[in-house]
């Protein structure tokens, strides 16, 4: 009853107040209170109302958390935040929160490309000063480098599901994870195989994209991990088939029948 009464300002409350983070600098405007940060103080703040039962407040105060972190990207490694994201991204979690957490990786990514592309964009019109644009990258990469070390292994096996939203979802940060070169992609190439053969067109074709790349730059990295690739894909197969996984799509009158891992043989092939 009476989270009812206060619901509607606690779900703005959180969500501006992740906002506020995100676009000033709240610890230097802010006084230190007992020793901690303004950053901090927020990053309890959002982690309490992130453990409670109503999940439109989790939702909200996760927003204001990935706020927070697109300003702060190091509390991300911190305890607190770790347990809560790892947790919303475990099997048995809400399709929501694994969605939210999912989208506050993938906003931290875009932020970091668009941070090091305007710095490159000002030190080129000479506004840059001093500022050492290597440095610069380097601080922000190995952040996020970090990042995608903790988080990547549980959001690759958060694909392995029936929820078109979180594959979808999944599938766009692993490869934003790759196209910035934050992790070795040798981990990431069995589960591209099994994102080849899915049945979502948008999710195979940025997955065979991916795996010709690689096939055209590193002669024999494909085969180096083709057979966990192989079983990733019937894993995958197992859990979205209606009965026994086959290994083709569909066919009917107007439509032939295909391997799913046709472009994977082709790539053999070449």
């Amino acid at each position: 009853p009476q989270l009812a009464t206060v619901k509607p300002s606690v779900l703005r409350s959180t969500f501006t107040v992740g906002l506020f983070c995100k676009h000033f600098n709240m610890d230097n405007i802010m006084i230190e209170l007992q020793g901690d940060s303004m950053s901090k103080r927020v990053q309890s703040l959002l982690v309490f109302f992130c453990d409670r039962e109503d999940e439109e407040v989790r939702i909200k105060a996760l927003i204001g958390l990935g706020f927070l972190c697109v300003k702060y990207p190091e509390l991300m490694l911190e305890n607190e935040v770790k347990d809560l994201y790892l947790s919303s991204l475990a099997k048995e979690a809400s399709l929501k929160m694994k969605c939210q957490v999912i989208k506050n990786l993938q906003t931290h990514l875009l932020e970091l490309e668009s941070t090091l592309k305007q710095a490159d964009a000002t030190r080129n019109k000479g506004k840059g000063g001093e500022e050492n644009l290597m440095e610069l990258g380097d601080h922000h990469s190995s952040v996020s480098s970090n990042i995608a070390q903790v988080y990547l292994p549980r959001v690759l096996e958060t694909y392995y599901t029936n929820e078109l939203q979180v594959r979808l979802s999944t599938v766009q940060t692993v490869l934003l994870i790759l196209r910035q070169g934050l992790v070795h992609p040798g981990q990431c190439v069995p589960h591209l195989i099994a994102m080849s053969t899915d049945t979502e067109q948008n999710v195979r074709v940025k997955a065979d994209l991916q795996l010709s790349e690689y096939s055209s730059r590193y002669g024999g990295f494909i085969q180096t991990h083709l057979v966990s690739g192989l079983k990733r894909a019937y894993q995958f197969q197992q859990l979205i088939a209606d009965s026994s996984p086959r290994g083709c799509t569909e066919h009917g009158p107007n439509v032939s029948s295909a391997s799913l891992l046709s472009h994977l043989y082709m790539l053999l092939r070449s």
